[in-house]
């Protein structure tokens, strides 16, 4: 043998306690080391289902509603575009089964980029996005540029339109196909027609004529009477109108006379109290158990027996002088 070592020598060389110990010890060290990650992604699985299901207790109404509405405007497109495509089968036009597909096409873009906005907003980057441009805008440069000073920490921050630039892209690209399709529908509508009506016979032309004629006098007669409802209708605002001023007129004109009534009465009565008070100051008594108004507080009747069982009369007082 020139180099090496047998294996009797290598089982002598490894057979050795402290080498035995020390790598023991270190797959148990990596044994412990996997058991924590596997805990610490079992207890992070647990908090983040937690949250999930109290998410869902708190927000359920909102998710059920989401849903609904969903459901709801689900339907309508389906509705929507099983009645074009009902169109166009019957009116045989095929450029309007190009622009039904170009329109699917559109709200499925519309609908990605959607998505992907919102989902942006929890994750950073993903393949599966929508290809949005970057141009973005910063508020507080432009300002700075605008007055000749320092944005700052600020002019880092910017907005990225080009989401909205994308938006109205697709919006326009799609009402521009509305447009030539209903124009492509209304073409080939025209020409079934014109063609129905070279095979129609002269009876049958003659009833179309009349059923036209017919359906125009309807209308007219509908917005006539129209017209005299909404006249009616003003008239009567106007008279109920007129008679509420009336009212309120003759309210005021009441509460003015019942006012300057009352003013007469108090001057009467302070009229008659001053005279009284006169008739009392000039020495004037009062016979025969009359009371001033002023004073008869229902003592009159109590007076009049004791002024009566006077034994010099009515004139008690004169006959003592």
């Amino acid at each position: 043998r020139t180099h090496g070592y047998s294996n009797t020598e290598l089982a002598k060389m490894l057979d050795k306690k402290e080498l035995i110990h020390t790598l023991s010890y270190e797959e148990h060290k990596v044994y412990q080391n996997i058991q924590e990650k596997k805990k610490r992604q079992r207890v992070k699985r647990g908090i983040i289902t937690a949250l999930i299901c109290v998410c869902l207790v708190l927000f359920w109404p909102l998710v059920v509603r989401v849903w609904e509405v969903g459901s709801v405007n689900f339907v309508v497109y389906t509705d929507k575009k099983k009645y074009e495509i009902s169109r166009c089968n019957e009116l045989s036009s095929k450029k309007g089964y190009i622009g039904i597909l170009l329109l699917f096409l559109l709200d499925m873009l519309q609908l990605w980029l959607t998505t992907s906005v919102l989902l942006s907003w929890f994750i950073s980057k993903n393949k599966y996005f929508f290809p949005i441009p970057s141009l973005s805008i910063r508020p507080a440069a432009l300002l700075a540029a605008s007055t000749g000073g320092n944005a700052g920490p600020l002019g880092q921050y910017g907005i990225n339109i080009g989401s909205m630039l994308v938006t109205w892209t697709l919006r326009y690209a799609k009402s521009k196909v509305e447009d030539w399709m209903g124009k492509v529908l209304n073409k080939a509508m025209r020409a079934q027609r014109k063609a129905q009506r070279e095979w129609e016979s002269n009876e049958e032309k003659e009833e179309r004529k009349k059923a036209k004629a017919l359906r125009k006098e309807e209308r007219r007669k509908r917005r006539e009477e129209e017209a005299l409802k909404e006249r009616q209708q003003k008239v009567e605002d106007a008279k109920q109108r007129s008679a509420s001023s009336v009212v309120t007129n003759s309210t005021t004109a009441k509460e003015g006379e019942g006012e300057e009534k009352d003013g007469g009465d108090e001057k009467k009565e302070e009229t008659e109290r001053t005279t009284d008070d006169d008739n009392v100051t000039n020495g004037e008594f009062y016979s025969q158990g009359e009371v001033p108004s002023w004073l008869n507080d229902g003592t009159k009747e109590e007076e009049q027996p004791s002024q009566q069982s006077q034994p010099y009369g009515d004139s008690g007082f004169d006959e003592l002088d």
